[in-house]
């Protein structure tokens, strides 16, 4: 996805700016005196912070030829998850005679057999993303299809998409071995349904007529696929994991090509009216771009868009559907960010500088952690290469294509901020588990303000005195956090 651009190009998946403008880049510390920044903080709950915070990546690399050298840098980098895409419609161009069995002939997972064996050596945990259905499992009726529909977007059959669920969990169940191999491909636990459903882009059309009014098609229609795709998947292992597709951030009133994603997932999870067909899951996961020029301080002007200050709406709106018991799976579902990203300039003109790549990666962590997100992905490792049209590829890699690294690298490694509403809070997640020190700047030397210890999960917070304005870094073993201006 393609952050803060007017419209969609082909070749990615793009979102406009909620509107608001103004608020460029160079004022995120005059930001944190923001009436709404202190509002979502005051109205957050200790409850809602995970005590864990994964990190991970996303980067078409992770699935070319040659996976090796992205993978190897993606851990190196900090991450601890990778999103591969497992393409229905190109693993699957023909129909399969038993679509359940990996082993069919008409499958091809050659090159995502690659990419899994390669991650897992690295010592990352795949996330396998199931997506864009092939010709044969769409309804007919495609030539209707509204303009913006992308191949493998329309009406897609829910019952195929579970029996998809099926044969890729029983391949990488840990004990399928395929022709030729000497022993069984890895064990992958975790898979998503989807991508950006309330999209026409990914799943169309997204309303349907229904005399002189519009009825919702696509919540409707995903919810049955996400059904199919859970059940097929935890059929092979009951312990795998089934995150839902994450929405688009910004959407638009009813009958247009996009949903507003709050209001898509209030129809997946039946939260105003009962359901027959709860939607289950165990992870529900949203992209929460922001305009790139904005940074993450800054909310949308509809409540049912979710950038990153909207995340903590989604939380509420999944706790009200569980307490109402209106989905199934756990009894507390998780929540996910499987997309986010701030593209840079350089490379790209329209991007944010460096700088504000780094800080608002920082704080944007930071507010998803607080929202009750325990597991982010980032968009692009490595920018795209632009091959002379810089608009139509993705430059939010945390290293430029050549591999050299952006200021934002070392953000990604070793988050640390201070609490946008409470400069004396801080916050950060370390290298490694231990203790932590908290250093201010005082007259040309580094003064420990704080001394505290991570929990098992490398997240470190605590409260420090820290007057306005301060210059702060964190510091483990020799190792030091990017700075950073408390407010």
């Amino acid at each position: 996805m393609k952050a803060a651009v007017p419209a969609p190009r082909p070749g990615n998946q793009m979102i406009e700016t909620s509107g608001r403008v103004g608020f460029i880049a160079k004022g995120l510390v005059a930001l944190t005196a923001a009436f709404v920044v202190c509002a979502c903080f005051q109205s957050a709950s200790a409850s809602a912070m995970p005590a864990t915070f994964r990190l991970g990546f996303s980067d078409g690399l992770f699935t070319s030829p040659e996976p090796s050298s992205s993978l190897a840098l993606a851990r190196q980098a900090g991450g601890r998850i990778v999103r591969l895409e497992a393409g229905w419609s190109g693993i699957a161009r023909t129909k399969p005679a038993d679509q359940r069995n990996p082993a069919d002939p008409a499958y091809s997972f050659s090159a995502l057999d690659r990419s899994v064996i390669t991650a897992v050596k690295e010592g990352l945990e795949p996330l396998l993303l199931a997506n864009a259905a092939p010709a044969w499992a769409q309804e007919p009726g495609i030539e209707k299809a509204p303009f913006q529909t992308r191949t493998g977007a329309w009406k897609p059959d829910a019952a195929a998409f579970g029996d998809f669920g099926r044969a890729l969990a029983t391949r990488y169940s840990g004990s399928f071995t395929p022709a030729g191999s000497s022993g069984p491909l890895p064990r992958v636990r975790t898979f998503q349904a989807w991508n950006e459903p309330n999209l026409n882009l990914y799943l169309s059309p997204q309303w349907e007529p229904d005399g002189a009014k519009w009825r919702a098609f696509a919540p409707v229609r995903y919810r049955s696929m996400l059904n199919a795709f859970t059940k097929a998947v935890k059929a092979v292992r009951r312990d795998n994991m089934v995150v839902t597709a994450g929405t688009s951030p910004y959407g638009e009133d009813v009958g247009s090509w996009r949903r507003r994603p709050l209001a898509f997932w209030r129809d997946v999870l039946c939260v105003q009216r009962r359901c027959s067909n709860p939607a289950n899951f165990d992870a529900l996961s949203s992209h929460p771009y922001v305009s790139s020029r904005e940074g993450p301080l800054v909310d949308s002007f509809n409540h049912d868009d979710l950038p990153v200050l909207g995340m903590k709406r989604l939380a509420s709106l999944l706790r009200t559907a569980e307490n109402l018991r209106r989905v199934a799976g756990p009894k507390r579902h998780r929540l996910w960010a499987t997309e986010l990203g701030y593209e840079t300039n350089p490379p790209d003109p329209d991007g944010v500088s460096l700088g504000d790549q780094s800080r608002f990666l920082t704080v944007s962590l930071f507010l998803l952690w607080k929202a009750g997100v325990d597991t982010m992905i980032w968009n692009q490792l490595l920018d795209q290469a632009a091959g002379g049209d810089i608009a139509a590829t993705i430059q939010s890699g945390l290293f430029f294509s050549s591999g050299e690294p952006k200021p934002a690298s070392k953000s990604f490694a070793f988050p640390f901020t201070t609490d946008p509403a409470n400069r004396r809070s801080y916050w950060g997640i370390a290298p490694k588990r231990g203790e932590v020190f908290v250093q201010r700047l005082s007259r040309g030397r580094w003064i420990a303000v704080a001394r505290t210890v991570t929990n098992a999960n490398r997240i470190f917070r605590g409260t420090a005195p820290i007057p306005r304005n301060s210059v702060l870094r964190a510091v483990q073993k020799g190792v030091t956090s990017p700075l950073w201006r408390a407010g």
